[in-house]
């Protein structure tokens, strides 16, 4: 009869740690791959929403001073707030910085004209007669413009192809005309002519953060 022999307990702890070290290095590169994974993914989200907010932004900045037409250095706002100056009323040619808040953070203001146009068929003041509906609604801020002056008001009644920028809300006055320096109370009737532009009033701010979330976006702020 043939003997028969095992294996000795030193042989089988010796087999064992020598599996548990395999084990642990095929652990370790497992893991480390996984790390690897995870870090590149988060990266390559971070960078996707860098590339989108850097093209939204870039929009705003070619944007940025657009008024429809020629006429960049003549704006009047009759948009008013009674003590108080928000500089989204300040125009300064539709580009503004600001420099860190409480929080540290830096900011660039982006003024514009923006949506799609109507042109005006008759200016009766306080009404605008246009030549299509316009996508704009009572409450928000309208731009109007010939090839001498830019006005910005809110908008105080919507009809069928016609608004109005009645002396209520934040409009101090239904006067559109330029005076400088601008003081509401004084007379400026403005009669806008046929096939002036009418376009909605963007304001859009864009904060400079340390640190800044990984999911911060861009804020419009009025």
């Amino acid at each position: 009869m043939r003997l028969q022999r095992g294996v000795t307990l030193t042989e089988l702890l010796i087999a064992l740690m020598l599996g548990l070290l395999l084990l642990g290095g095929v652990l370790g590169v497992y893991l480390s791959n996984q790390t690897t994974a995870r870090t590149t993914e988060d990266l390559s989200n971070l960078q996707n929403r860098i590339r989108l907010a850097f093209q939204v932004m870039s929009y705003d900045l070619r944007s940025a001073g657009f008024l429809g037409c020629n006429n960049s250095e003549r704006v009047v706002s009759v948009v008013q707030i009674a003590g108080a100056n928000p500089v989204w009323l300040n125009w300064q040619g539709g580009l503004m910085g600001t420099a860190a808040d409480a929080a540290n953070n830096e900011s660039i203001r982006l003024m514009y004209a923006a949506g799609r146009s109507s042109s005006v068929v008759t200016h009766v003041p306080p009404r605008l007669n246009l030549n299509q509906q316009s996508e704009l609604s009572v409450g928000d801020l309208g731009v109007v413009c010939d090839d001498t002056l830019t006005s910005i008001f809110q908008v105080s009644a919507v009809g069928n192809n016609w608004l109005e920028h009645a002396a209520v809300g934040l409009n101090c006055s239904a006067d559109l005309g330029f005076n400088n320096p601008f003081l509401c109370n004084v007379p400026r009737t403005r009669l806008y002519p046929v096939d002036a532009m009418m376009m909605r009033f963007e304001t859009v701010r864009w904060f400079a953060c340390e640190p800044c979330e990984v999911d911060a976006k861009p804020q419009l702020v009025i």
